[in-house]
């Protein structure tokens, strides 16, 4: 299990390379890594894998992903972002490769996934239009999106802005479920035209093995602050 870590010296953000859209994020590196057990589990519950990555040996169980219980590989990268508020640009060695047709659809078939538990997560809301006080803030990104259905809107808006990282598009129409599904035959058409190309945008490196890594990743985080703004309201009601 390889995990590289993002430092500005304020924060860190781990990536666990092995698993696109696994992370570990603390105010320290080792406040970060100790976050490494709960999220294999978590990650696996996202994606409805049957075993958490690095539990089975060799990755028993768990589809389009291999893993070892053995002690992670790790690796720290400096970074001028703002990476204990979740900015990141790094892009791995690996996500330069290209897969295989098998890992390939595999891997697209967890893009799927992760877009469907978005929409299972608005869908179990309660509070959707009404703003969270916790959230009503300005960040580095600018206003944060302060009610369920912002947070939901940023996800689907996303997801076309990391496809233009490569020179396509969805639109914003239809759900996320649709214009997921969208997204998974763009890559494909993508990487048959072109394979794993590198693109570069503003100085980032984009691949199709990257956008796949960042959508899930930024599913996680969005539909988890859905989670959480629902509880908050909730509580407050």
């Amino acid at each position: 299990m390889r995990i590289t870590y993002e430092t500005n010296g304020k924060g860190f953000l781990g990536w666990i390379e092995d698993y696109p859209g696994a992370f570990l994020r603390g105010p320290s590196l080792e406040e970060a890594r100790a976050k490494l057990g709960r999220e294999l589990v978590d990650y696996a519950e996202w994606l409805g894998l049957s075993a958490p990555p690095g539990r089975a040996a060799s990755g028993a169980g768990v589809p389009g992903l291999s893993g070892s219980p053995d002690a992670p590989i790790e690796s720290i990268v400096s970074s001028v972002l703002t990476v204990e508020d979740a900015d990141s640009d790094f892009t791995f060695g690996s996500e330069l490769v290209d897969y295989g047709d098998a890992d390939f659809e595999r891997f697209m078939a967890l893009l799927r996934r992760s877009g469907r538990m978005v929409a299972s997560c608005l869908d179990s809301t309660r509070n959707r239009g009404t703003v969270d006080p916790h959230h009503d803030r300005i960040t580095f990104y600018g206003h944060a999106y302060a009610t369920i259905d912002r947070q939901f809107e940023h996800i689907v808006k996303v997801q076309d802005y990391y496809l233009g990282m490569v020179g396509e598009t969805v639109g914003l129409a239809g759900g996320i479920v649709e214009s997921r599904e969208a997204m998974v035959a763009k890559l494909a058409e993508r990487r048959k035209a072109e394979g794993n190309a590198l693109h570069v945008y503003e100085g980032e490196s984009w691949t199709i093995r990257k956008i796949i890594r960042r959508t899930i990743w930024h599913d996680r985080i969005h539909a988890r602050a859905m989670k959480r703004m629902d509880e908050r309201l909730s509580a407050g009601a």
